[in-house]
């Protein structure tokens, strides 16, 4: 049975940019062809007692390529074509308390990879975060959020890489409290 909460989205979003790189003597050394693929999912469901499902998909994909005028063998690796892919699983739960107050927590999931065409620069991600957050309106104009997370984030890359595995561990504590002055006009504090 659907309910009023629950809802499906599907967004796909294609773009194309080009930028020309020139030398120090003004003259036109390289251009840069860059497409940019996104595709969202985003849905929700409400379950019992009030709470509220929800899951997200983000894929992404951003190619270059480069067209040289002149010779660039001084520099192979600067003109290289390359790519970079990610995507990203969000699942959250979350209920309002007296029409007021919102608690949510929420798992995310994120991988990547970066390719550069030599093996000795490519990249590969991956990553998750636990957090949660809490809000309430303390009247029409008055409200506070409190939010915090903590994430493990993985690189990987070939033997002999310009680069090092690392795992990188971050930890976000943030405070925020919101006035709304008119509805041209507020203030935000934020802390953490």
């Amino acid at each position: 049975n659907l309910t009023a909460k629950d809802s499906l989205s599907l967004e796909y979003q294609e773009g194309w940019s080009k930028k020309s790189f020139f030398s120090s003597e003004g003259s036109q050394t390289s251009t840069q062809r860059k497409t940019e693929r996104v595709l969202r999912l985003d849905t929700s469901r409400g379950l019992f007692s009030g709470f509220l499902l929800k899951f997200g998909y983000n894929f992404q994909l951003n190619t270059y390529r480069y067209i040289s005028e002149e010779d660039t063998l001084f520099n192979p690796l600067y003109l290289r074509d390359n790519s970079l892919s990610s995507r990203d699983y969000i699942l959250s739960l979350s209920r309002t308390f007296f029409g007021r107050a919102n608690l949510q927590g929420f798992y995310k999931y994120m991988s990547g990879h970066e390719d550069y065409g030599l093996t000795e620069r490519n990249q590969d991600m991956n990553g998750g975060e636990l957090g949660g957050r809490f809000s309430v309106r303390f009247s029409g104009s008055d409200s506070g959020f409190i939010s915090a997370s903590m994430g493990v984030t993985s690189f990987y890359t070939a033997p002999g890489s310009f680069f090092n595995d690392r795992d990188v561990l971050t930890k976000i504590l943030s405070v925020e409290y919101l006035h709304i002055f008119n509805r041209s006009f507020s203030l935000k504090i934020k802390t953490g």
